[in-house]
This record gives C-alpha cells, sequence and structure tokens, in this order.
C-alpha cells in the first residue's frame, strides 16, 4: 500500500486523524510565530509566517479529506466561512462516522487500518 500523502487532497481521513493533525499544525504554527516575535527577528518572522501559511493550507486539505469520508465533495469545505453554518458541519467533522466501507473517494480508512 503506498505511503498517504500528506499535502494531496484525495483519499479519505478518519476523525481522530483530523484532530491529531489539526492539532500538530496549530499548535506548531503558533510556536513558531511566538519564536518569531520572542526574536524580534523580521527575516524569522517573514520565514514563520509563510511556514505559517503552508499549516493553514495542510489544515484545509485534511478537512477536505474528512469531507470525503463522510461522502461529501471537498467544496463542502466552503461552508466553513459562513459564521454558524460553520459550527454545523465543524461538529459534522469531528462527531459524526465517516461512510462505512468504500465511498466515490476511496476505501474506508478504518476498514485499510484493520486490513495492516
Amino acid at each position: 500500500m503506498e505511503k498517504e500523502k500528506f499535502l494531496s487532497s484525495n483519499g479519505r481521513l478518519r476523525r481522530k486523524d483530523l484532530i491529531i493533525r489539526t492539532l500538530i499544525l496549530v499548535i506548531s504554527a503558533f510556536a513558531l510565530q511566538a519564536l518569531a516575535i520572542a526574536l524580534n527577528s523580521v527575516v524569522f518572522l517573514v520565514i514563520t509566517s509563510l511556514l505559517y501559511f503552508v499549516a493553514c493550507i495542510a489544515t484545509i486539505i485534511q478537512c477536505v479529506k474528512r469531507f470525503h469520508d463522510l461522502g461529501k465533495s471537498g467544496w463542502y469545505y466552503l461552508f466553513m466561512c459562513i459564521p454558524f453554518v460553520n459550527l454545523y458541519w465543524f461538529f459534522n467533522l469531528v462527531f459524526v462516522e465517516g461512510t462505512k466501507g468504500p465511498n466515490e473517494y476511496g476505501e474506508d480508512p478504518k476498514a485499510v487500518e484493520a486490513n495492516c
């Protein structure tokens, strides 16, 4: 089996993996920003801002994979930009179990993990 590509929106992602990956990305991005501010270095601040941008894009990609696990298009992520509607979709991403078995976006991540 091919190793999953972190920055690819293809495939599906379990709830647990979404939460873990998002926490790692957000915490590391905030830590880098805090370090840049503490060092008071413009160059380091620019570099960490670029890394922060990459972390944001990676988080969006992880959410798209999670929407795929729910059997929804990745375009559903745009609902996350609408106040109050985003709360509904956030709770879906975090609490609703994904589609059992394969769907149009790939194999069930639970089934693939169980076969390994």
